[in-house]
Order: structure tokens, then C-alpha cells, then sequence
């Protein structure tokens, strides 16, 4: 339902923040 599709669209956009975090890091 929509309530599914918002946690999975969140979920996302938290799972790119923290690959975003590990990159600078990285760097």
C-alpha cells in the first residue's frame, strides 16, 4: 500500500545519505 511504498522510498533515500557518508569518508 502507500504506507509500504513511503517507508521503501525513505529507506532508500537514507541507504544513499549513509553510502554518500561512507564515500566522503573514504575520501
Amino acid at each position: 500500500g502507500i504506507m509500504y511504498g513511503s517507508v521503501g522510498f525513505a529507506c532508500g533515500l537514507i541507504g544513499q545519505g549513509i553510502a554518500n557518508l561512507i564515500m566522503t569518508a573514504k575520501r
